[in-house]
């Protein structure tokens, strides 16, 4: 909460104006994407001396479309069409001008964005979050190389997730020298409040009544999520797994789960309000990504936040910095549905072991990992920056 005389503070120094630019923006689903939403809705409430406008692309081909996302002023521009992914955004350059803003806050990758505003960069400062590398579209990388390259050039500061991240990244090796650790944030008040409002699991209670351990993965649907490995470890175990999320693999891995023993529900996407009763009743959360394309997981920030002790591979990015090996779950340095399996059958056969983990999970993340502590080390650096 905002004291009144900090309110009649921020009345008296004019606002910064700072666009957020990115891909793409909520309601769309996406880790990135819920980030800058959260980074734009904790700044609005917390008082700061800035004005926060979101420039992104359209999910779909439409014209442009200026609205209000939960009080949040985004510019959705005319997408043209997709190039491996990335919408063709038409008039990004003017739209970032239109506001006149003191400060770019560009999330990458966005490669349309790094082809466009470049002259934008060069007038107005610039900082840019440098969210995962792209690891699998060699088309892609052979093009956006040199592009990305310049933005890093004019940034003034990149922001990296975790070190781990920038450690590992081979893009931000050049950049080390202007590279700043800024770990991503889950809104703690959002979730307290979700908690009190909702009574457990009822997502789950219509398709399958609470008689077995229940195993959670929340995300898309996609290759680097691992989720094929995951129903191959849980095959013969007597567990539910509860899958949450869309995505262009559902078909197939549905195919897969067939004639499993195991419970595997496919429950889409959730509202927040479900998602936040199945996180109370899970026993462990499994992220079995197995890609560094897996930057950082903001649902191991929620999971824990719930006291859920985790399971993920050792990847050299943010996940290894969220979920502590032996402290807030288990992260497994060998692939494979054989380690995977390993790995659940320890902590469902340990009560005392989860409750721990999950504790210090807990802990973990009210210390380190606050939407508050987030916007607080990004409003310092916006601050130094104009």
């Amino acid at each position: 909460p905002v004291s009144p005389q900090e309110s009649r503070r921020s009345r008296l120094i004019p606002l910064k104006r700072i666009t957020q630019a990115g891909k793409l923006y909520a309601p769309h689903v996406g880790g990135v994407e819920r980030h800058i939403a959260l980074l734009c809705h904790v700044m609005q409430r917390s008082g700061c001396p800035f004005s926060v406008r979101v420039v992104c692309g359209r999910d779909n081909f439409g014209p442009r479309v200026d609205e209000q996302v939960n009080g949040v002023r985004v510019t959705r521009l005319a997408t043209a069409g997709r190039l491996l992914s990335t919408p063709i955004t038409l008039g990004l350059a003017d739209a970032l001008r239109s506001d006149s803003p003191d400060l770019i806050h560009f999330h990458a990758p966005f490669p349309w964005g790094d082809w466009c505003a470049a002259s934008v960069f060069r007038e107005v400062p610039t900082i840019v979050t440098h969210h995962m590398d792209i690891v699998r579209q060699a088309r892609l990388l052979a093009l956006y190389g040199p592009l990305y390259r310049r933005t890093l050039t004019l940034a003034r500061s990149v922001l990296a997730t975790s070190a781990q991240s920038a450690d590992s990244s081979l893009w931000l090796r050049e950049f080390r020298h202007k590279v700043v650790i800024v770990p991503l944030g889950v809104d703690v008040a959002y979730w307290a409040r979700l908690a009190e409002m909702q009574p457990p699991q009822p997502a789950l209670d219509a398709r399958s009544p609470r008689t077995r351990p229940l195993l959670l993965f929340v995300g898309r649907l996609v290759y680097y999520k691992g989720l094929s490995t995951l129903i191959e470890a849980v095959r013969d175990l007597d567990v539910t797994l509860a899958i949450v999320g869309a995505g262009p693999l559902r078909t197939s891995l549905e195919r897969q789960a067939h004639g499993s023993s195991a419970d595997i529900l496919f429950l889409g996407q959730l509202e927040d309000h479900e998602l936040s009763a199945l996180y109370r009743s899970a026993d462990v959360f499994v992220l079995p990504s197995d890609s560094k394309a897996e930057a950082f997981g903001l649902v191991l920030l929620e999971a824990a936040l719930h006291g859920v002790p985790m399971i993920t591979y050792r990847l050299g990015t943010g996940v290894d910095h969220v979920n502590i090996d032996g402290k807030t779950g288990i992260s497994i340095g060998e692939r494979g549905a054989a380690a995977l399996r390993r790995a659940i059958v320890k902590l469902l056969a340990d009560e005392p072991l989860r409750n721990d983990l999950g504790a210090a999970a807990k802990e973990r993340v009210l210390t380190l990992f606050s939407a508050t502590t987030m916007v607080e080390r990004l409003s310092e650096i916006y601050t130094s920056t104009v």
